[in-house]
């Protein structure tokens, strides 16, 4: 049971990006009852001990607790009135301009965005605890990067061949936005960059698992004899080489989007995927340093061939002038008028319409801050902001440590550590995380990553005969 639930997992997330990234409220709302329906499967399967509790609860305690009252304090906001200073003060504004007397009102100045934004987030908690739990066996492991590879690559053919056509559609849809940019099947060009992104880093660590196998014998064959030279060989010609032939689609597809963030946030994620490795010992340090050398010479080449424009706009690009710099000033404006309580989880788009100035030209809505961190800080205040680092955090640490306790499947918390960074590096100045088949994508890169970062025998106590712990 548990490799059919692991495998429906993947086939969601495999199939998130097809509808415009999962960036409509009919599409994360499907995301969001399979993810629940899959939750109920597994719980069931618990309860029937078909499946087991490959990850005890006490293990991921303080990140549950500090995602957790994230999520408490997002209710508090959206589902209990209270009166002035705590609540927004528009509440009360609007009431006296439709005179109507003044009551007790949410925090939230959008309730509603606040609950979605909830669902969101419990959907995305769900292929979390999913990954950790059903991502402990080292099989099932290693199958979910091959899955999410190939559905990154066939997204990227697939933007490929509509950029070099001339076709400016989505599906079936004409584009509408971001003409002359690679999109594949998401709106936003940073939102595919970023995609493209995480499965180049996937890629990237198969190659590096590859290349692990073939230098060291890391794999023994089934009459437990080290590989021979021919099956090394072999090693590095399939898997490696279509790895690395994945890595150089994806990376096209990322330049050919021409989203500087993403070329950015990109570059420095394979940096800290092969240091990363190279601290687990996946990779001894001549061979970091010949892959380093490597794809710096095929970035390079890449760039020279498909980067023009993207090379462009980041000689262009000045973060904190103009339109964005203002978007960041108002921001920390409205965050300053209410650092403790925010203004709702969820709600800048309500919720920033009193602090837009005349800095902003375009006439846009502007229902995302550019930043996440000062996004999150408005609308749940800097105490919850800072608890989902907290919760974060915690799971990197986890994930570290799995890099130096464990002698095998490293390449799985090193992925984690790689893919935060990625998102870490590009949401400081953009909101791609906003998009769901992006965070649920992270949240199973997460959840597997720190899955396979205790050492094997860690929870096998509890573990039925025959089922897999590492």
């Amino acid at each position: 049971m548990s490799d059919r639930l692991f495998r429906a997992l993947l086939l969601l997330l495999c199939l998130a990006p097809l509808p415009f990234g999962s960036h409509r409220p009919w599409a994360w709302s499907l995301l969001s009852v399979l993810v629940g329906l899959l939750l109920c499967a597994w719980g069931y399967g618990v309860l029937r001990r078909r499946v087991r509790l490959a990850v005890p609860f006490p293990a991921v305690a303080p990140v549950l607790l500090a995602a957790g009252a994230v999520l408490l304090w997002a209710t508090v906001q959206a589902a209990i009135p209270f009166a002035a200073p705590l609540t927004h003060p528009l509440w009360a504004e609007a009431a006296v301009a439709l005179g109507q007397p003044v009551r007790p009102a949410p925090i939230s100045l959008d309730p509603a965005a606040t609950w979605g934004a909830v669902q969101r987030c419990l959907t995305y908690g769900g292929v979390f605890w999913l990954a950790l739990q059903l991502g402990r066996d080292r099989e099932r492991a290693y199958l979910g990067l091959h899955w999410l590879a190939r559905a990154a690559v066939a997204y990227a053919v697939y933007g490929l061949v509509l950029f070099f056509a001339g076709i400016e559609a989505i599906l079936w849809f004409p584009k509408w936005a971001y003409l002359g940019d690679l999109t594949a099947t998401f709106v936003n060009r940073n939102a595919f960059a970023t995609y493209a992104g995480l499965g180049l880093l996937i890629c990237l660590a198969l190659a590096i698992h590859a290349l692990y196998r073939a230098t060291s014998g890391g794999r023994r064959t089934s009459d437990e004899g080290r590989l021979g030279l021919r099956d090394r060989v072999s090693i590095l010609i399939t898997e490696a080489g279509t790895a690395i032939l994945g890595v150089i689609l994806l990376g096209t597809a990322i330049l050919l989007s021409h989203s500087r963030g993403g070329f950015m946030a990109t570059a420095i994620s394979m940096l800290l995927l092969i240091l990363a490795a190279a601290a687990a010992g996946l990779i001894a340090r001549r061979w970091a340093v010949l892959l380093l050398s490597g794809m710096l010479c095929l970035g390079t080449l890449l760039v020279a061939v498909s980067g023009e424009t993207t090379l462009e706009r980041i000689a262009e690009s000045n973060e904190l002038e103009g339109e964005r710099g203002a978007l960041f000033s108002l921001t920390s404006d409205a965050i300053l008028d209410a650092p403790w309580i925010g203004h709702g989880f969820g709600a800048y788009l309500a919720a920033f319409k009193p602090y837009r100035s005349a800095d902003l030209h375009r006439d846009v809505l502007f229902d995302y801050a550019h930043s996440m961190p000062l996004e999150q800080a408005m609308e749940l205040g800097l105490p919850a902001a800072l608890l989902w680092l907290v919760a974060l955090l915690l799971i990197l640490i986890r994930c570290g440590i799995g890099l130096v306790q464990r002698r095998r499947s490293q390449i799985h918390p090193a992925l984690a550590i790689a893919g935060a960074g990625l998102l870490i590096t590009h949401n400081l100045f953009d909101f791609s995380l906003a998009n769901p088949a992006i965070t649920a994508l992270a949240a199973y890169l997460t959840g597997v990553g720190m899955a396979q970062s205790w050492p094997s025998g860690e929870f096998t106590a509890a573990a039925p005969a025959g089922d897999l712990s590492d």
